[in-house]
Protein backbone atom coordinates (compact mmCIF):
# COMPACT_ATOMS: atom_id res chain seq x y z
CA UNK A 1 0.00 0.00 0.00
CA UNK A 2 1.11 3.36 -0.58
CA UNK A 3 1.73 5.94 1.64
CA UNK A 4 -0.45 8.93 1.82
CA UNK A 5 0.37 12.47 1.34
CA UNK A 6 1.04 13.40 5.08
CA UNK A 7 3.18 10.16 5.51
CA UNK A 8 5.40 10.78 2.03
CA UNK A 9 5.64 14.31 3.48
CA UNK A 10 6.95 13.01 6.50
CA UNK A 11 9.81 10.99 4.79
CA UNK A 12 10.23 13.78 3.11
CA UNK A 13 10.39 16.18 5.37
CA UNK A 14 12.94 13.67 7.91
CA UNK A 15 15.38 13.70 4.80
CA UNK A 16 15.73 17.43 4.20
CA UNK A 17 16.76 17.45 7.95
CA UNK A 18 19.71 15.07 7.36
CA UNK A 19 21.04 18.02 4.85
CA UNK A 20 23.57 17.19 1.75
CA UNK A 21 24.00 13.77 1.42
CA UNK A 22 27.53 13.88 -1.13
CA UNK A 23 28.76 10.51 -2.25
CA UNK A 24 30.43 8.16 0.52
CA UNK A 25 30.03 10.64 3.21
CA UNK A 26 28.43 9.53 6.47
CA UNK A 27 25.13 11.27 5.78
CA UNK A 28 25.01 9.58 2.70
CA UNK A 29 25.82 6.17 4.32
CA UNK A 30 23.04 6.57 6.76
CA UNK A 31 20.65 6.98 4.41
CA UNK A 32 21.25 4.05 2.41
CA UNK A 33 21.53 2.13 5.35
CA UNK A 34 18.07 3.38 6.34
CA UNK A 35 16.53 2.48 2.76
CA UNK A 36 17.73 -1.25 3.19
CA UNK A 37 16.15 -1.42 7.00
CA UNK A 38 13.10 0.25 5.40
CA UNK A 39 12.99 -2.50 2.91
CA UNK A 40 14.06 -5.55 5.00
CA UNK A 41 11.08 -4.62 7.08
CA UNK A 42 8.67 -4.71 4.21
CA UNK A 43 10.36 -8.78 4.45
CA UNK A 44 12.73 -8.07 1.34
CA UNK A 45 16.14 -9.27 0.22
CA UNK A 46 18.66 -6.53 0.21
CA UNK A 47 21.73 -6.95 -1.18
CA UNK A 48 24.40 -4.58 -1.25
CA UNK A 49 27.30 -3.24 -3.90
CA UNK A 50 30.32 -2.15 -2.27
CA UNK A 51 31.79 0.33 -4.52
CA UNK A 52 35.21 1.88 -3.64
CA UNK A 53 36.45 5.40 -4.70
CA UNK A 54 38.46 8.44 -3.68
CA UNK A 55 36.41 10.90 -2.09
CA UNK A 56 37.32 14.27 -1.47
CA UNK A 57 35.13 16.42 1.15
CA UNK A 58 35.69 19.84 2.06
CA UNK A 59 35.96 21.09 5.42
CA UNK A 60 36.41 25.14 5.36
CA UNK A 61 36.40 26.99 2.39
CA UNK A 62 37.40 31.40 2.82
CA UNK A 63 38.36 33.98 1.12
CA UNK A 64 40.00 37.43 1.92
CA UNK A 65 41.70 39.89 -0.12
CA UNK A 66 44.50 42.02 1.37
CA UNK A 67 45.08 45.49 0.72
CA UNK A 68 45.24 48.75 2.85
CA UNK A 69 43.47 46.30 5.46
CA UNK A 70 42.77 42.65 4.83
CA UNK A 71 38.83 42.30 3.82
CA UNK A 72 37.02 38.76 4.08
CA UNK A 73 34.87 38.32 0.77
CA UNK A 74 31.92 36.01 0.87
CA UNK A 75 32.05 32.63 -1.30
CA UNK A 76 29.36 31.21 -3.09
CA UNK A 77 30.60 27.52 -3.08
CA UNK A 78 33.71 25.08 -2.91
CA UNK A 79 34.36 24.09 -6.47
CA UNK A 80 34.32 20.11 -5.78
CA UNK A 81 37.20 17.65 -6.45
CA UNK A 82 38.76 20.64 -7.24
CA UNK A 83 41.95 20.48 -5.00
CA UNK A 84 42.89 21.26 -1.55
CA UNK A 85 44.93 23.89 0.55
CA UNK A 86 47.01 24.14 3.66
CA UNK A 87 45.10 24.93 6.60
CA UNK A 88 46.19 28.51 6.45
CA UNK A 89 45.43 28.41 2.92
CA UNK A 90 47.15 29.74 -0.20
CA UNK A 91 48.38 33.78 -1.24
CA UNK A 92 48.89 35.08 -4.27
CA UNK A 93 48.72 38.41 -6.05
CA UNK A 94 44.99 38.46 -7.99
CA UNK A 95 45.12 37.52 -11.52
CA UNK A 96 42.36 38.51 -14.48
CA UNK A 97 42.40 35.24 -16.76
CA UNK A 98 38.89 36.03 -18.46
CA UNK A 99 36.35 33.96 -19.59
CA UNK A 100 36.12 30.22 -18.87
CA UNK A 101 37.93 28.07 -19.46
CA UNK A 102 40.67 30.57 -18.94
CA UNK A 103 43.65 31.53 -19.88
CA UNK A 104 46.16 31.16 -17.47
CA UNK A 105 49.92 32.19 -19.45
CA UNK A 106 50.47 35.03 -17.05
CA UNK A 107 48.90 33.17 -13.75
CA UNK A 108 52.13 31.21 -12.59
CA UNK A 109 52.36 31.29 -8.77
CA UNK A 110 49.10 33.86 -8.50
CA UNK A 111 45.32 33.08 -8.11
CA UNK A 112 43.38 33.23 -10.70
CA UNK A 113 39.92 34.97 -11.70
CA UNK A 114 37.66 33.04 -14.42
CA UNK A 115 34.27 34.20 -15.29
CA UNK A 116 31.59 31.47 -16.44
CA UNK A 117 28.37 32.98 -17.96
CA UNK A 118 25.72 31.36 -18.02
CA UNK A 119 24.22 30.88 -21.39
CA UNK A 120 20.85 30.65 -22.66
CA UNK A 121 20.40 27.11 -24.19
CA UNK A 122 17.93 26.11 -26.61
CA UNK A 123 15.62 24.27 -26.62
CA UNK A 124 15.88 22.01 -29.47
CA UNK A 125 18.32 20.25 -28.23
CA UNK A 126 15.82 18.44 -26.12
CA UNK A 127 13.44 17.20 -28.61
CA UNK A 128 9.91 16.71 -27.60
CA UNK A 129 7.06 14.40 -27.51
CA UNK A 130 4.62 16.41 -25.93
CA UNK A 131 4.27 19.44 -23.69
CA UNK A 132 5.73 22.68 -23.79
CA UNK A 133 9.58 24.69 -22.76
CA UNK A 134 10.45 27.95 -23.48
CA UNK A 135 12.48 28.57 -26.19
CA UNK A 136 15.94 28.87 -24.44
CA UNK A 137 16.89 27.69 -20.66
CA UNK A 138 19.52 28.91 -18.41
CA UNK A 139 20.78 26.52 -15.51
CA UNK A 140 24.23 26.85 -13.64
CA UNK A 141 24.04 23.32 -13.91
CA UNK A 142 23.96 22.92 -17.56
CA UNK A 143 26.67 25.85 -17.85
CA UNK A 144 28.86 23.73 -15.65
CA UNK A 145 28.66 21.32 -17.77
CA UNK A 146 29.64 22.91 -20.70
CA UNK A 147 32.50 25.64 -19.86
CA UNK A 148 33.55 25.82 -16.21
CA UNK A 149 36.95 27.07 -15.11
CA UNK A 150 39.93 24.84 -16.63
CA UNK A 151 41.86 23.57 -13.40
CA UNK A 152 43.75 20.97 -14.66
CA UNK A 153 45.09 23.60 -17.36
CA UNK A 154 45.52 26.26 -14.45
CA UNK A 155 47.47 23.73 -12.47
CA UNK A 156 50.20 23.14 -15.26
CA UNK A 157 50.08 26.49 -15.75
CA UNK A 158 51.50 26.43 -12.39
CA UNK A 159 48.33 28.68 -10.43
CA UNK A 160 48.45 28.65 -6.70
CA UNK A 161 44.04 28.49 -6.69
CA UNK A 162 41.12 29.28 -9.39
CA UNK A 163 38.40 31.77 -8.07
CA UNK A 164 35.10 30.86 -10.42
CA UNK A 165 33.16 33.98 -10.89
CA UNK A 166 29.10 33.11 -11.75
CA UNK A 167 27.53 35.57 -14.62
CA UNK A 168 23.56 35.49 -15.23
CA UNK A 169 22.95 33.94 -11.79
CA UNK A 170 21.74 35.72 -8.54
CA UNK A 171 23.67 35.37 -5.66
CA UNK A 172 20.71 33.34 -3.63
CA UNK A 173 20.55 30.84 -7.22
CA UNK A 174 24.87 30.96 -6.97
CA UNK A 175 24.98 29.73 -3.05
CA UNK A 176 25.60 26.24 -2.45
CA UNK A 177 26.13 25.01 -5.78
CA UNK A 178 27.97 21.38 -6.16
CA UNK A 179 28.75 22.13 -10.07
CA UNK A 180 29.97 20.37 -11.18
CA UNK A 181 30.27 17.66 -10.02
CA UNK A 182 31.37 15.38 -13.59
CA UNK A 183 35.22 16.22 -13.40
CA UNK A 184 37.51 13.72 -12.07
CA UNK A 185 39.79 15.17 -8.99
CA UNK A 186 42.02 18.26 -10.98
CA UNK A 187 44.76 19.35 -8.07
CA UNK A 188 44.10 22.46 -8.32
CA UNK A 189 42.12 24.78 -5.08
CA UNK A 190 38.78 26.47 -6.27
CA UNK A 191 36.18 28.50 -5.01
CA UNK A 192 32.81 30.26 -6.54
CA UNK A 193 31.47 33.77 -6.09
CA UNK A 194 28.67 35.29 -7.22
CA UNK A 195 28.88 38.37 -9.68
CA UNK A 196 28.77 41.04 -7.45
CA UNK A 197 32.14 39.63 -5.28
CA UNK A 198 33.22 38.66 -8.54
CA UNK A 199 33.24 42.61 -9.79
CA UNK A 200 34.90 43.37 -6.46
CA UNK A 201 37.75 40.64 -7.10
CA UNK A 202 38.13 42.10 -10.65
CA UNK A 203 38.95 45.31 -9.74
CA UNK A 204 41.12 44.12 -6.63
CA UNK A 205 43.20 42.49 -9.48
CA UNK A 206 43.59 45.31 -11.10
CA UNK A 207 45.09 47.29 -8.62
CA UNK A 208 47.54 44.23 -7.91
CA UNK A 209 45.85 43.53 -4.55
CA UNK A 210 46.79 39.65 -3.27
CA UNK A 211 44.71 37.09 -1.51
CA UNK A 212 44.31 34.44 0.53
CA UNK A 213 42.10 31.38 -0.79
CA UNK A 214 41.65 28.61 2.01
CA UNK A 215 40.29 25.23 1.12
CA UNK A 216 40.40 22.87 3.40
CA UNK A 217 39.80 19.41 2.16
CA UNK A 218 40.00 15.67 3.70
CA UNK A 219 40.87 13.42 0.86
CA UNK A 220 39.95 9.47 1.57
CA UNK A 221 41.31 6.76 -0.91
CA UNK A 222 39.75 3.81 -1.12
CA UNK A 223 36.77 4.86 0.06
CA UNK A 224 33.54 3.06 0.40
CA UNK A 225 29.64 3.80 -0.84
CA UNK A 226 27.41 0.97 -1.36
CA UNK A 227 24.26 0.75 -3.75
CA UNK A 228 21.61 -0.94 -2.44
CA UNK A 229 19.31 -3.33 -4.82
CA UNK A 230 16.05 -5.55 -4.01
CA UNK A 231 13.87 -7.49 -6.16
CA UNK A 232 9.83 -8.55 -5.89
CA UNK A 233 8.90 -11.72 -7.28
CA UNK A 234 6.31 -11.29 -9.88
CA UNK A 235 3.10 -13.56 -9.90
CA UNK A 236 3.14 -15.06 -13.14
CA UNK A 237 5.28 -18.37 -13.90
CA UNK A 238 4.81 -17.34 -16.86
CA UNK A 239 6.31 -14.38 -16.97
CA UNK A 240 9.63 -15.45 -14.74
CA UNK A 241 12.18 -14.72 -17.24
CA UNK A 242 11.08 -11.08 -17.39
CA UNK A 243 11.94 -8.00 -15.48
CA UNK A 244 10.95 -4.61 -14.93
CA UNK A 245 14.18 -2.39 -13.46
CA UNK A 246 13.01 0.38 -11.54
CA UNK A 247 15.71 3.07 -10.41
CA UNK A 248 17.31 6.17 -8.91
CA UNK A 249 20.16 7.66 -7.09
CA UNK A 250 20.64 8.33 -3.48
CA UNK A 251 23.62 10.55 -2.97
CA UNK A 252 22.90 14.36 -3.87
CA UNK A 253 22.95 17.53 -2.08
CA UNK A 254 19.76 18.84 -1.19
CA UNK A 255 16.13 16.96 -0.55
CA UNK A 256 14.99 17.17 -4.26
CA UNK A 257 18.43 15.91 -5.12
CA UNK A 258 17.60 13.03 -4.62
CA UNK A 259 14.20 11.74 -2.94
CA UNK A 260 13.86 9.16 -5.81
CA UNK A 261 14.95 6.52 -2.74
CA UNK A 262 11.60 7.10 -1.02
CA UNK A 263 9.98 7.15 -3.68
CA UNK A 264 11.27 3.44 -4.58
CA UNK A 265 10.66 2.60 -0.75
CA UNK A 266 7.28 2.86 -1.02
CA UNK A 267 6.98 1.63 -4.90
CA UNK A 268 8.47 -1.80 -3.15
CA UNK A 269 6.03 -1.79 -0.95
CA UNK A 270 3.45 -1.23 -2.96
CA UNK A 271 4.51 -4.20 -5.81
CA UNK A 272 4.50 -6.67 -2.39
CA UNK A 273 1.36 -6.91 -0.90
CA UNK A 274 0.86 -7.61 2.75
CA UNK A 275 0.49 -11.01 2.46
CA UNK A 276 3.67 -11.50 0.61
CA UNK A 277 2.53 -11.88 -2.59
CA UNK A 278 3.39 -9.77 -5.52
CA UNK A 279 0.85 -7.33 -6.68
CA UNK A 280 2.33 -7.85 -10.57
CA UNK A 281 2.75 -10.64 -13.05
CA UNK A 282 6.49 -9.47 -13.59
CA UNK A 283 9.06 -9.39 -11.37
CA UNK A 284 10.73 -6.12 -10.74
CA UNK A 285 14.16 -5.10 -9.42
CA UNK A 286 14.10 -2.01 -7.46
CA UNK A 287 17.86 -0.39 -8.11
CA UNK A 288 18.98 2.44 -5.30
CA UNK A 289 22.21 3.63 -6.86
CA UNK A 290 24.87 5.48 -5.38
CA UNK A 291 27.66 7.40 -7.24
CA UNK A 292 25.92 10.11 -9.08
CA UNK A 293 27.81 12.84 -8.08
CA UNK A 294 31.06 10.85 -8.40
CA UNK A 295 30.43 9.75 -11.82
CA UNK A 296 34.48 9.78 -12.99
CA UNK A 297 35.49 7.60 -10.29
CA UNK A 298 32.30 4.81 -10.10
CA UNK A 299 30.47 4.97 -13.70
CA UNK A 300 31.56 2.09 -16.13
CA UNK A 301 29.47 4.43 -19.03
CA UNK A 302 30.04 8.07 -18.08
CA UNK A 303 27.18 8.63 -20.67
CA UNK A 304 25.51 6.20 -18.43
CA UNK A 305 26.08 7.23 -15.48
CA UNK A 306 26.46 5.53 -11.92
CA UNK A 307 23.44 3.12 -13.09
CA UNK A 308 26.17 1.57 -15.66
CA UNK A 309 28.29 -0.22 -12.72
CA UNK A 310 25.32 -1.89 -11.24
CA UNK A 311 24.26 -3.14 -14.82
CA UNK A 312 27.65 -4.25 -15.69
CA UNK A 313 27.73 -6.08 -12.15
CA UNK A 314 24.09 -7.92 -12.73
CA UNK A 315 23.91 -8.70 -16.13
CA UNK A 316 21.47 -11.96 -14.60
CA UNK A 317 18.57 -9.69 -13.59
CA UNK A 318 18.00 -7.85 -17.28
CA UNK A 319 20.02 -8.73 -20.26
CA UNK A 320 18.02 -12.18 -21.58
CA UNK A 321 21.33 -13.52 -22.86
CA UNK A 322 23.16 -16.65 -21.61
CA UNK A 323 20.05 -18.14 -19.62
CA UNK A 324 19.58 -14.70 -17.69
CA UNK A 325 16.22 -12.69 -17.48
CA UNK A 326 15.42 -10.05 -19.75
CA UNK A 327 13.81 -6.79 -18.56
CA UNK A 328 11.62 -5.72 -20.50
CA UNK A 329 11.55 -2.38 -19.31
CA UNK A 330 13.03 0.58 -17.43
CA UNK A 331 11.58 2.89 -15.03
CA UNK A 332 13.86 5.76 -13.18
CA UNK A 333 12.11 8.25 -10.58
CA UNK A 334 14.15 11.15 -9.71
CA UNK A 335 13.63 14.74 -8.29
CA UNK A 336 9.92 14.55 -7.12
CA UNK A 337 7.90 17.40 -5.75
CA UNK A 338 10.42 19.84 -7.61
CA UNK A 339 9.27 23.59 -7.69
CA UNK A 340 10.22 26.05 -9.96
CA UNK A 341 12.35 28.91 -8.67
CA UNK A 342 13.58 32.11 -11.22
CA UNK A 343 15.58 34.74 -10.79
CA UNK A 344 15.81 36.56 -14.30
CA UNK A 345 19.08 35.27 -15.36
CA UNK A 346 20.37 37.47 -12.31
CA UNK A 347 18.43 40.40 -12.85
CA UNK A 348 15.94 39.53 -10.11
CA UNK A 349 15.67 38.24 -7.26
CA UNK A 350 15.58 34.29 -6.84
CA UNK A 351 11.95 33.20 -6.24
CA UNK A 352 9.59 30.78 -6.51
CA UNK A 353 7.06 31.29 -9.68
CA UNK A 354 4.22 29.75 -8.19
CA UNK A 355 4.56 26.53 -10.67
CA UNK A 356 5.80 23.39 -10.76
CA UNK A 357 8.97 22.72 -12.26
CA UNK A 358 8.61 20.84 -15.89
CA UNK A 359 8.36 17.56 -15.42
CA UNK A 360 10.78 16.56 -18.09
CA UNK A 361 10.19 12.81 -18.70
CA UNK A 362 12.05 10.72 -21.23
CA UNK A 363 10.04 8.25 -22.83
CA UNK A 364 11.91 5.48 -24.71
CA UNK A 365 9.35 4.52 -27.60
CA UNK A 366 5.88 5.72 -28.59
CA UNK A 367 4.45 2.48 -26.51
CA UNK A 368 6.27 4.12 -23.35
CA UNK A 369 4.56 7.24 -24.36
CA UNK A 370 1.30 6.10 -23.98
CA UNK A 371 2.02 4.28 -20.97
CA UNK A 372 2.84 7.81 -19.23
CA UNK A 373 0.24 10.00 -20.65
CA UNK A 374 -2.33 7.41 -19.64
CA UNK A 375 -0.62 6.88 -15.74
CA UNK A 376 -0.09 10.55 -15.56
CA UNK A 377 -3.79 12.41 -16.92
CA UNK A 378 -5.42 12.38 -13.42
CA UNK A 379 -2.38 13.85 -12.24
CA UNK A 380 -2.58 16.83 -10.26
CA UNK A 381 -0.94 19.24 -10.23
CA UNK A 382 1.19 18.79 -12.96
CA UNK A 383 3.42 20.15 -15.98
CA UNK A 384 4.73 17.46 -17.78
CA UNK A 385 7.20 17.63 -20.63
CA UNK A 386 7.86 14.03 -22.46
CA UNK A 387 11.45 13.95 -24.27
CA UNK A 388 12.76 11.95 -26.90
CA UNK A 389 16.16 11.13 -26.13
CA UNK A 390 18.42 12.88 -28.85
CA UNK A 391 22.31 14.06 -29.77
CA UNK A 392 23.46 11.80 -26.70
CA UNK A 393 21.57 13.88 -24.57
CA UNK A 394 19.59 11.70 -21.67
CA UNK A 395 19.70 13.40 -18.57
CA UNK A 396 19.74 11.11 -14.87
CA UNK A 397 20.22 7.56 -13.91
CA UNK A 398 17.54 6.57 -16.91
CA UNK A 399 20.20 7.10 -19.30
CA UNK A 400 21.78 3.61 -18.58
CA UNK A 401 18.77 1.84 -19.04
CA UNK A 402 17.96 3.63 -22.16
CA UNK A 403 21.56 2.60 -23.39
CA UNK A 404 21.32 -0.88 -22.86
CA UNK A 405 18.07 -1.01 -24.80
CA UNK A 406 15.73 -1.35 -22.70
CA UNK A 407 12.33 1.26 -23.56
CA UNK A 408 12.52 3.57 -20.44
CA UNK A 409 10.13 6.18 -18.55
CA UNK A 410 11.95 8.70 -16.97
CA UNK A 411 11.26 11.65 -14.69
CA UNK A 412 14.23 13.85 -14.36
CA UNK A 413 12.85 17.74 -13.95
CA UNK A 414 15.87 19.86 -13.67
CA UNK A 415 15.54 23.09 -11.41
CA UNK A 416 18.20 25.57 -11.06
CA UNK A 417 18.70 24.73 -7.43
CA UNK A 418 19.30 20.97 -8.56
CA UNK A 419 23.07 20.65 -7.64
CA UNK A 420 22.57 22.98 -4.36
CA UNK A 421 23.07 22.60 -0.74
CA UNK A 422 20.80 24.70 1.59
CA UNK A 423 21.06 25.45 5.11
CA UNK A 424 17.44 24.16 5.18
CA UNK A 425 17.93 20.99 3.15
CA UNK A 426 16.13 22.05 -0.19
CA UNK A 427 12.77 22.04 1.94
CA UNK A 428 11.77 25.27 0.53
CA UNK A 429 11.82 24.00 -3.16
CA UNK A 430 9.66 20.90 -2.14
CA UNK A 431 6.01 20.70 -3.09
CA UNK A 432 4.44 17.85 -1.00
CA UNK A 433 1.39 17.70 -3.17
CA UNK A 434 3.19 17.39 -6.37
CA UNK A 435 5.67 14.90 -4.88
CA UNK A 436 2.68 12.94 -3.92
CA UNK A 437 0.87 13.06 -6.80
CA UNK A 438 4.00 11.88 -8.85
CA UNK A 439 4.29 8.84 -6.41
CA UNK A 440 0.81 7.80 -7.43
CA UNK A 441 1.37 8.60 -11.41
CA UNK A 442 4.43 6.40 -11.20
CA UNK A 443 2.58 3.43 -9.67
CA UNK A 444 0.46 3.46 -12.31
CA UNK A 445 3.20 3.57 -14.80
CA UNK A 446 3.84 0.01 -13.32
CA UNK A 447 0.48 -1.06 -13.08
CA UNK A 448 0.48 -0.16 -17.22
CA UNK A 449 3.17 -1.18 -17.58
CA UNK A 450 2.59 -4.58 -16.34
CA UNK A 451 -0.66 -5.26 -17.86
CA UNK A 452 1.26 -4.35 -21.41
CA UNK A 453 2.44 -7.68 -23.20
CA UNK A 454 5.71 -7.87 -23.79
CA UNK A 455 5.55 -7.45 -27.48
CA UNK A 456 3.78 -4.58 -27.40
CA UNK A 457 5.99 -2.49 -24.81
CA UNK A 458 8.37 -3.49 -27.88
CA UNK A 459 12.40 -2.10 -27.75
CA UNK A 460 13.92 1.76 -27.10
CA UNK A 461 13.30 3.53 -29.87
CA UNK A 462 16.94 5.01 -31.43
CA UNK A 463 18.01 7.85 -30.42
CA UNK A 464 17.61 10.95 -33.02
CA UNK A 465 20.83 12.64 -33.90
CA UNK A 466 22.94 9.75 -32.82
CA UNK A 467 25.53 9.98 -35.50
CA UNK A 468 25.87 13.89 -33.81
CA UNK A 469 25.92 12.91 -30.67
CA UNK A 470 28.64 10.00 -31.65
CA UNK A 471 30.87 12.93 -33.20
CA UNK A 472 30.35 15.12 -30.58
CA UNK A 473 31.78 12.69 -28.01
CA UNK A 474 35.04 11.94 -30.40
CA UNK A 475 35.62 15.97 -30.48
CA UNK A 476 35.46 16.16 -26.55
CA UNK A 477 37.56 13.34 -26.39
CA UNK A 478 40.31 14.81 -28.42
CA UNK A 479 39.55 17.81 -25.92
Amino acid sequence: MLPDRDEFSRWNDELAQTGSRLTGTAQHERFVDSLGERLESLGLEVHRDTVRFTRWQPRRWDLRVSAAMTRSLPVSSPFPYSGETPPEGVSGELVYCGGAPGSFEAAAGRIAIVEVRVPRIPTLILPRRSGRLPLTITNPLLASFLRAPDLAAARAAGVRAVIGVWRGVSPDNAAGQVLPFTLPYQGCPGLWVDASTGDELIDAARRGETATLVLDAEITDDAVTHTIWTEVAGADPAAAGETVVVNTHTDGPNLIEENGGLALLALAGHARHAVGASRWRRSHVFAFVSGHFRIPDIATDPHGQATSTWLDAHPELWDGEHGHRRAVAGVTVEHLGATEWDDRRGRAPYRHTGAPAHELVYTGNPEMERIYHAASRLQLPRRPVTLRPAFGVYFGEGAALYRAGLPTISLVPGPSYLAAEAPDGGRQWFDPVLAHAQLMTFARVLEEIDRTPTSQVGVAQPELGAALGRLTDKVAARG
